[in-house]
């Protein structure tokens, strides 16, 4: 088997962060044309408002590819930031991988800089509540914009987040700044990733809880620049061998759970390659579990509980309770199912 890994704008679902797809209600029919740009959404937010804009995007968008529907969402959020403010934030939800939020926050901290950082995250909280951290993940992707992409701007990006309260180690806020560092989503020449400095680099120069996040969202990086987008058993192995090497066990912890983060994806959204592509991850089943369980995730939140459980049919026991309580998006970051 082999499949591309996510290109262009650099996707990627972020099933980690424990949520739910929510699901748009739409009433009425209307034609979006293709090409729909800032201009459009922002005439349609004016003339029908944020949300009922929204609903249209989220039927013109499930008609297209996962890539192009993600680049929709951040040609929406940007029309929805210019068009009503920061008072628009509410509208963005996590569909199309995020891209209403990374676009609406990128231009609110371009736009009002860092001292806004501590608003948004606020706001954050009171429109989503538990469901908030699609949206600091979307403040770090603003963050790294802001600040820059050269590596010692990375640290101060990082710092950044360090400071917002609430927000999750991996998903959250250090999870966009990591993810725009390395695929660069929102800047000049989006979807071009970094350049290859060593398949470890910038984790092993960073300390905790950086370095565990970086690790974790290393593997998009190490797909589409390493190996330039190519998905196969091969590819899925020679990143398993970047994980084991580590000397830490959280860190080779994440960073398997990072190559599942992408093993959907690579996968074809099939359970079947799914079990292929972590199955080459490592000899290890606590580490293929790893991987596996991430993956199942994704495809119960993009395709069916039913696909999402066929995943986890190489483990039993413990295994097998372990990976279907995240095939079923119950464990994740609350962690309510220890790994065996």
């Amino acid at each position: 088997m082999s499949r591309r890994l996510l290109g262009g704008v650099g996707v990627l679902l972020v099933s980690f962060l424990g949520l739910l797809v929510f699901a748009s209600s739409y009433h009425g029919e209307v034609v979006v044309p293709e090409g729909a740009d800032h201009e459009y959404w922002a005439e349609r937010i004016r003339k029908v408002g944020g949300p009922e804009a929204y609903r249209e995007l989220s039927v013109f968008g499930a008609q297209g590819t996962r890539d192009s529907a993600h680049s929709n969402a951040h040609e929406f959020g940007s029309a929805l930031y210019t068009t009503l403010g920061q008072k628009g934030l509410s509208v963005c939800d996590s569909q199309f991988s995020f891209g209403c939020f990374h676009e609406f926050l990128g231009r609110a901290i371009e736009d009002k800089g860092l001292g806004v950082v501590f608003e948004l995250n606020k706001a954050c909280r009171e429109a989503l509540g538990s469901s908030s951290l699609s949206c600091q993940h979307g403040i770090g992707h603003g963050i790294a914009v802001a600040v820059g992409y050269e590596r010692d701007q990375l640290d101060k990006a990082l710092a950044v987040c360090e400071g917002l309260p609430f927000s999750d180690a991996i998903g959250g806020c250090y999870g966009g700044v990591l993810m725009e560092y390395n695929v660069r989503t929102m800047g000049g020449e989006r979807g071009v990733p970094r350049e290859n400095t060593g398949p470890l680099e910038p984790c092993v120069s960073l300390r905790d809880p950086f370095a565990t996040a970086c690790y974790f969202w290393q593997a998009q990086w190490w797909g589409q620049q390493i190996f330039q987008g190519i998905s196969s058993p091969d590819t899925f192995a020679k990143m398993g061998a970047f994980c084991i090497g580590l000397p830490i066990e959280a860190h080779r912890r994440s960073c398997f759970q990072g190559i599942g983060n992408i093993a959907a994806h690579g996968g074809g959204f099939t359970a079947m390659g799914v079990r292929e592509l972590c199955g080459a991850v490592s000899s290890l089943a606590r580490y293929k579990l790893l991987c596996v369980a991430v993956a199942a995730n994704h495809l119960g939140i993009e395709t069916t509980d039913t696909e999402a459980k066929k995943a986890c049919l190489d483990f039993s026991d413990d295994e097998a309770i372990y990976c279907l309580a995240w095939a079923e998006n119950k464990s994740n970051v609350a962690g309510s199912v220890p790994l065996p």
